[in-house]
């Protein structure tokens, strides 16, 4: 069978130039040594993505067997500051790796003007390169990212497509996924995300969704790139999947079953301690993959992995398309890696006052009312407006302005009954027990010294490393 040749497929159509984009860029660490999937793989990768070294590519996996799988850690981690910084979030989205987060949110932006672009069906795909259907999830090298883990994360950076069961609606979605025995995940599903919404109606009718796992939202991809993705159907439903597909779990989201999900180390800097929480299983009936597969792989924690700095972007790109729509007057709005997402700064015009009715305290009541009642206004817990005369891309400019020019109670404005994200630590694990995410908190201190004794062994650049 005849596959496209990963060479004639850009690094954002394609995983696999992907990842050779990194090699060429001089930011991927490919390991040969044998490296556990059971925190030392982890270990590792959180490493790396706190000290901006080269994306970990863990080649040979303790346990990996067949072809399943190699492991790339920290695919969408930030890169040493300097012109290269979101290197690795441009090479997702086309744009040349030297881009500014400016010149990526607004390219994002950019991407939700045009209209979609339809992906392409074709007959197969190097997705389809091995087939299986005697199922055993327990036997794969899933990493546990964190000590105090509910369990062996095989999704921490893929996708799960599922779709309305009136056929009108497919999502993809990011979630991540705990393996639960030997045929089922248990997975994350949390209002309001359009993955919970559509599972909600599956169950509404009594009935499991049919799910892929591993992929990404593919009109508004086309739309981005000019592109139309390729894609190829399923062996056990009729859903579609990116034909260069790492691997690809197929099944159903069962409408009633729940398992025990988590704990796991949160995007907030968090691992709080036996906490778990009743989420759908997973029943995986088939995996299709190709030869020598890799795994994606995202260690959540502090400021500075994919759990921030993909969704960063995004949200500002989603925040800023709102507000226009409201026919409010900003110029940009930035969501701080810095601040785990919580903080989002809006930057306005100063000579916008005095015109059209517009005074500071109805342009932040109007910014307040729009973005808390917002899909991506629910992650966010403080909005930060400041003038034009504020570079919103330097943390050093916002905490400055924020420090020396608001008031606390007189140039506050609080919004009470608004949509909270509930992993936020303040809200949902206030009186929990907790232990930080992050290399020196979440990993022994064996594991965490065997890291550092042999991390010039292990592919990384000797230089002198960068804290995020």
């Amino acid at each position: 069978m005849a596959f496209v040749l990963d060479q004639d497929e850009p690094p954002h159509l394609n995983f696999r130039t992907f990842v050779n984009a990194l090699r060429a860029d001089g930011d991927l660490a490919d390991i040969h040594q044998e490296c556990d999937p059971y925190l030392e793989v982890a270990a590792i990768t959180r490493h790396a993505s706190e000290t901006r070294s080269e994306a970990p590519l863990f080649h040979n996996v303790k346990g990996a067997k067949d072809g399943l799988f190699r492991i790339l850690g920290a695919p969408g981690c930030l890169r040493r500051p300097g012109e290269d910084e979101f290197g690795r979030i441009a090479r997702h989205l086309a744009l040349p790796p030297t881009s500014s987060m400016k010149e990526i949110i607004d390219y994002l932006v950019a991407g939700t003007e045009v209209e979609p672009v339809d992906p392409v069906s074709v007959p197969t795909g190097p997705c389809k390169e091995v087939k299986l259907f005697d199922i055993d999830l327990t036997a794969l090298p899933s990493p546990t990212c964190h000590l105090s883990d509910g369990g062996k994360y095989i999704q921490t950076y893929g996708i799960h497509i599922v779709k309305s069961p009136d056929g009108k609606w497919e999502n993809w979605a990011i979630s991540r996924a705990m393996i639960h025995d030997k045929t089922r995940f248990v997975t994350a599903m949390i209002w309001p995300q359009h993955l919970w919404r559509i599972h909600e109606m599956w169950k509404a009718i009594g009935k499991d969704s049919p799910l892929p796992d591993g992929v990404s939202e593919p009109g508004y991809i086309g739309a981005m790139t000019g592109h139309p993705m390729k894609v190829v159907k399923c062996e056990t439903n009729d859903l579609q999947v990116p034909a260069n597909s790492e691997m690809v779990f197929e099944g159903t989201i069962d409408a009633n079953a729940l398992g025990d999900e988590g704990p796991l180390g949160e995007m907030h800097g968090y691992c709080f301690l036996g906490h778990s929480q009743k989420m759908p299983l997973l029943n995986v009936k088939a995996i299709t993959h190709r030869k020598d597969a890799i795994l994606p792989m995202c260690v959540s924690g502090r400021s500075g992995d994919e759990t921030h700095t993909i969704p960063s972007p995004t949200l500002a790109a989603n925040m800023i398309v709102a507000l226009r729509r409201a026919e409010i007057p900003v110029l940009d709005v930035a969501v701080p890696i810095e601040t785990m997402m919580i903080w989002t700064v809006v930057q306005v015009p100063l000579d916008a006052f005095g015109l059209q009715g517009w005074t500071s305290d109805k342009i932040c009541r109007e910014i307040g009312r729009v973005l808390f009642a917002s899909k991506p206004g629910t992650y966010v817990h403080k909005i930060l407006v400041v003038g034009d005369d504020i570079d919103i891309y330097n943390w050093d400019d916002v905490i400055w302005a924020y420090s020396t020019r608001c008031l606390p109670t007189r140039d506050e404005i609080p919004f009470e009954d608004v949509v909270t994200w509930v992993l936020l630590p303040s809200v949902a694990q206030s009186e929990g027990r907790a232990t930080g995410a992050d290399f020196k908190g979440a990993f022994p201190a064996e594991v965490q010294e065997k890291v550092l004794r042999e991390w010039g062994s292990l592919g990384f650049r000797d230089r002198t490393k960068i804290a995020c």
